[in-house]
């Protein structure tokens, strides 16, 4: 994509509400796992101030606390919520539904290679560098599909947003 292509776009991206595993310390990456009492009305009071920017579209991860969350603004503005697989919370295999605690008693060697940037160690762990390639290559497209003095909304998880931001603008973790 030509430099300053996107110019003229503006993106909003949105991390979910509250679930009771954020509340426990348990990781939850691509853990199907809902919002809680707060997380709802999180995501119901975010929407409100978000709907003032008039999105001409909401993109969501899948999973259920990103979605419920996407859908909060998507019921306040009338636009229908997408779902794109390419927004979910990174992939942290054998330590999804672990609190950091367990997570080092559990995989002490591993949890090390991971705190020195070398996350394969875990069992079906996914890195940052996949993670943001995924993220990024979604948020290209749909940014590229935009009209001009648009806003679209992606609403996903922490850890994505982070590096998947990052890797979209070329900025090394």
């Amino acid at each position: 994509m030509k430099p300053g292509a996107l110019l003229g776009r503006r993106v909003i991206l949105w991390r979910h509400g509250r679930t009771e595993w954020n509340v426990a310390g348990r990781v939850q990456g691509q853990t199907d796992v809902p919002l809680d009492e707060v997380g709802r009305q999180q995501a119901a009071d975010a929407a409100a101030r978000l709907a003032s920017l008039a999105p001409a579209r909401i993109v969501s991860s899948d999973l259920s606390r990103a979605a419920d969350t996407a859908r909060a603004l998507g019921l306040r503005t009338g636009i229908e919520v997408e779902f794109d697989q390419r927004f979910r919370e990174l992939a942290f295999g054998a330590r999804e539904g672990l609190t950091w605690r367990e997570s080092w008693e559990r995989f002490p060697t591993q949890m090390q290679a991971w705190a020195n940037g070398d996350q394969s160690q875990i069992e079906g762990a996914e890195s940052n560098a996949q993670a943001g390639a995924r993220f990024a290559e979604a948020l290209h497209e749909y940014l590229a599909e935009a009209p001009v003095e648009s806003t679209l909304v992606v609403v996903a998880h922490g850890a994505v947003l982070r590096t998947g931001a990052l890797t979209f603008l070329g900025v090394a973790e």
